[in-house]
Order: C-alpha cells, then structure tokens, then sequence
C-alpha cells in the first residue's frame, strides 16, 4: 500500500510561526543593541579626537582655542572647530575655509551618529560637542587666554561634551559662531544641580549617558545625576 507524504498540521505551522517570531523578537533588541553601542563607540572616538586636537593646539600655541577666535586672514571670525581644523589632520578643510573657497562643507566628525535625525541642525555645518565656556574663552571680544597649566586639575576639568538636539538648547553649527551653539557653561560655585540640569545644559542619545572629554584627553561616560560640584571648572 502506497504511503501518501505527511503534511504539516495547522497546529505545527502555529507552533513553528509562534517559535519565528519569538526568535525575531529576540534577535531585534539585540541587533539595535549592538547598533547602538557601534554609535556610542563612534562618538566617544570622535570626541577624543576633538580633546587631542585641542590638546594639541595648545601645546603649539601656548593656549587653549576661544569659542570665537580671529579669522587668520580676511578680518573674519572662526569658531573653535575651525581653529582645530589643522590640528586634526584636516588642512584641506582648514585651507578651504580659510581661502574662503567653495561652499560650507559637511564634516561629519563633529556629528553624533546617534542624533542624525536632529531636525534643528544646519545641513552643511551641524556640531554636537560643545565647547567649556569657562576655558574656551571669546578672543575676538577681548577673553582672557586659557592654559592648561593655569588649570587647577586637568584630570578634573571637563573640556568639550557632547550635546543632541534640544528645543531649548538647539546644537550646530560648527561653521558659526553663536556662544550658545558652540559652548556650555560648567559653573564654577559649587552647585546640586544634575549634568544634564540648568549648570550645565548637557545630553545625549546614548541610555542617559553624557560622554565628556577632560582637559587631559581622557573621555568618560557620566550619569546624568552626577553633581557638578565633583568636578571642577578650570581655573
């Protein structure tokens, strides 16, 4: 007697649809997951550079970079990233800029990859690391200069932070010169208030964690309850 071949049951399909989808359900966290430590990975690097860089220039300079500094030549004006542009490698933006040739271009290194869809960021020019005020000081309107052996504790100083979009504090971008899209201000007094408060105006995209890169080129991710009063605030 011929034997027909066996079928799958509704049942079993059931079963092995159920077994799917608990498995995609699994797996998707875990792909966003890792996603999202890649991005963070990315923006602490990113962040480093920008903290060597400057570093960098004020070992070659004598003195840290201004929020808003003297263009080198045409009597223009220059935002802290601009002046980095040599001291991270990118002389071909810096000359661009510098020459006043061609359009503002993107530099994606000063871009969160977790904060890509920011709606308040300037297509060509967008920034989310912002500068400490308290260091970065205005050298076109007259700002004191800022060392790093005038700092009471480097270790200790927060230098540049990380900032995503923000209805009250837009970000970006680099290519201007606007002191609230360019710096924070970490409040000397000692102060309760949170990272992420009024003192300090920081935040990120990354599970509540703020990155901040210390005036000795070290970067740390910070609770957003972390009082500012345990750090301090140049000089």
């Amino acid at each position: 007697m011929e034997r027909k071949p066996s079928a799958f049951t509704l049942v079993e399909l059931l079963v092995v649809i159920t077994i799917i989808g608990m498995l995609v359900g699994l797996l998707v966290p875990a792909v966003i997951a890792a996603r999202e430590r890649a991005r963070q990975a990315r923006c602490v690097n990113q962040l480093r550079e920008l903290a060597m860089a400057t570093l960098h220039y004020e070992t070659v300079r004598g003195q840290l970079p201004g929020w808003r500094n003297q263009a080198p030549v045409g009597g223009g004006e220059i935002s802290w990233v601009v002046a980095l542009f040599p001291y991270l490698d990118r002389e071909d933006l810096w000359e661009q800029w510098r020459t006043g040739s061609g359009d503002t271009p993107v530099y994606e290194q000063v871009v969160c990859p977790s904060d890509l869809g920011n709606p308040g960021q300037n297509p060509q020019g967008p920034l989310n690391y912002v500068a400490n005020i308290n260091l970065f000081h205005d050298r076109v309107g007259g700002g004191n200069t800022q060392t790093l052996e005038g700092l009471r504790s480097a270790q200790r100083t927060v230098m540049i932070s990380e900032r995503v979009y923000d209805a009250s504090r837009p970000v970006g971008p680099w290519s201007g010169t606007d002191q609230n899209r360019l710096t924070f201000n970490w409040t000397a007094a000692p102060t309760v208030h949170g990272l992420a408060g009024q003192a300090a105006g920081l935040s990120s995209n990354h599970g509540g964690l703020i990155h901040v890169a210390f005036a000795d080129g070290r970067v740390e991710a910070l609770a957003p309850e972390t009082s500012t009063a345990d750090y301090r605030s140049g000089p």
